[in-house]
Parts: structure tokens; C-alpha cells; sequence
């Protein structure tokens, strides 16, 4: 397939699912043209390079031997650090980040401030900013309300006023991508903590592993609630905080031999056995059986 078209990336990902789609999230995680085959040992190593290969000369797929990397203890793969240590963030998108500046410009002066606008192209600036620290929102405590006074300038008909708290959560971002904590991958075989919190407008939620150095994240979660969901009950907005937990954390979470839910909303420890739930509620119940969790 010729480089441009639109169709291309999804074509391309369709082709590489198909063609490996036995081995994937086996030993194989592929993402657009690039490809890791990861193993405990270098035994199986050896075994899943082979695999690949053969599965690549049978698909006709051409591999250029300055793109390859064989038999590494850590990588860089699409934006991210992985080693022994987990997932960080590699230097040259912290570097990236730190070098955005604010998208304004200085406009007349009002008391002893001048009242700084957005530039012409600010609100694509703003948009291209928020999409890259975006992408590394797991590693960022409550992402959604740092970020939400950035946000709320993109919003339809918003007037574009660059003020203290703006520049406040800009800052924040910067200094939390800068500080970014390395993620410990997570392992299906232990339990897991999820602690979730949640507050009139926003739920978030993080997951805890002790993988032998003590309880360390393995990833950060947060929405912005809806106005509908801001009418919300305070219980219900912090049962939304699990669900959305479980919903989002669904790939580390199913399956997992035990989940312990904290939350500082003591009444949730007896969701589960409550007889009488209204019928929202009971969806949520229903959407939480397949998982194995206690509050």
C-alpha cells in the first residue's frame, strides 16, 4: 500500500491483527508498523523471535535490520520507556512538552496587568498541547481536573482569556509530565488496589500493586462528569468512580485473583449487599459481577 492515504494506518494495523492474531498479548504487541516480541527468558526468547520471523516470511512482510533491536532488556516504544523497572516516559517527549510555550498574546493592559489573549492560532496550540501530554495521562493524578480550566477554553463560544488559572493548570501539566513516576507493569497473577475518589465533577482512579518493593501505581484514570452527571447523588457519583474503574482498568482488572476497593465513602462498603437499588444502580451491580473485588 503506497504512504498517504487516509486508509492506510487502520489497513495497515487490520493486516498485522490478522496475520498475527494468535500470538498477540502472547508474546507480541504490535502498534501501526512497530512490532515488540517480549519473553521471560531467553530461551522462549529465542523461540518467539523465530516464530515472528516465520510468520513474517509467510505473510511476505519485509523487515529492515537497522529498524531491529534483538535481545534488549529495555526499549523505546511509541513515546514510552519499557524495562524491568516499567513504563516511563521517554526524554526527548519530556523535553517536547517542556519546550510549548503558552498559546497567548499580550493585549491592552488592564490595571497594572496586561490581559493576555489567546494567539491567532491559539486554540489549535491549545489543542496540540493538550493531545500530547494527553497521551500520557496514566501517568498523571486526576488528568481531567488539572486539565479541565485548559479545556473549558475549547469549549463552543467560549471567550479566549488567558488568566492566572489557566497558566496555573499549563504549569501543572508541565511540571507533572516532567515528574512523570515510572508505571510498574502490571502482574494478572496478584491482587490488585484501586482506589477511587470522587468529587462534583470529576472521578479518578489509580491501581496498586506490591510486586515485591511495595504498593507502587501501575496507572492513573480520571473523567470530567457530564452536566447530567454532576445532578448526580454524591453516593452515586462515588459508585460511578468504581464503575468507571472497572471499565477502564478492565484489561489489568479481569480476571485478576482479587481487587480491594478503596474509597472514603464509607456507605459504599455495603453496595453489594444492599436489597433495594434503584435501576441504574443495578446495571452498575450487574457490570461489576465479572469482576472478583470487595469494597
Amino acid at each position: 500500500m503506497p504512504f498517504g492515504l487516509t486508509n492506510a494506518p487502520a489497513t495497515a494495523l487490520r493486516v498485522g491483527n490478522r496475520a498475527f492474531f494468535d500470538v498477540i498479548d502472547r508474546f507480541l504487541v504490535i502498534f501501526m508498523d512497530d512490532t515488540i516480541v517480549y519473553s521471560p527468558d531467553f530461551d522462549s526468547h529465542v523461540s518467539h523471535v523465530r516464530q515472528f520471523l516465520q510468520r513474517c516470511r509467510e505473510h511476505q512482510f519485509f523487515i529492515r535490520p537497522s529498524k531491529v533491536e534483538l535481545f534488549v532488556r529495555s526499549i523505546d516504544f511509541i513515546g514510552h520507556h519499557i524495562s524491568e523497572a516499567g513504563l516511563s516516559i521517554i526524554e526527548d517527549r519530556i523535553r517536547a512538552v517542556m519546550a510549548i510555550q503558552p498559546p497567548v498574546s499580550y493585549g491592552p493592559t488592564v490595571g497594572k496587568q496586561p490581559l493576555r489573549r489567546m494567539a491567532k492560532d491559539g486554540k489549535s496550540s491549545l489543542r496540540s498541547f493538550l493531545g500530547m501530554v494527553g497521551q500520557f495521562r496514566r501517568f498523571i493524578p486526576k488528568f481531567s481536573k488539572v486539565a479541565e480550566p485548559l479545556n473549558r477554553l475549547l469549549k463552543d463560544n467560549a471567550e479566549f482569556v488567558w488568566e492566572s488559572e489557566q497558566q496555573q493548570a499549563f504549569d501543572n501539566l508541565k511540571s507533572a509530565i516532567c515528574n512523570a513516576p515510572v508505571l510498574q507493569l502490571p502482574d494478572q497473577k496478584l491482587p490488585s488496589i484501586m482506589e477511587v475518589d470522587g468529587s462534583g465533577t470529576h472521578v479518578g482512579q489509580v491501581i496498586l500493586q506490591d510486586q515485591g518493593k511495595g504498593m507502587k501505581p501501575c496507572g492513573y484514570h480520571s473523567v470530567t462528569l457530564s452536566d447530567t452527571q454532576r445532578c448526580w447523588p454524591i453516593p452515586e457519583i462515588e459508585l460511578f468512580a468504581i464503575v468507571e474503574g472497572f471499565r477502564f482498568f478492565r484489561h489489568i482488572l479481569l480476571g485478576d485473583p482479587e481487587t480491594i476497593v478503596r474509597s472514603d465513602h464509607q456507605p459504599l462498603v455495603y453496595f453489594q449487599s444492599k436489597s433495594t437499588l434503584s435501576p441504574k444502580q443495578a446495571r452498575w451491580l450487574d457490570e461489576l459481577s465479572e469482576y472478583n473485588f470487595r469494597i
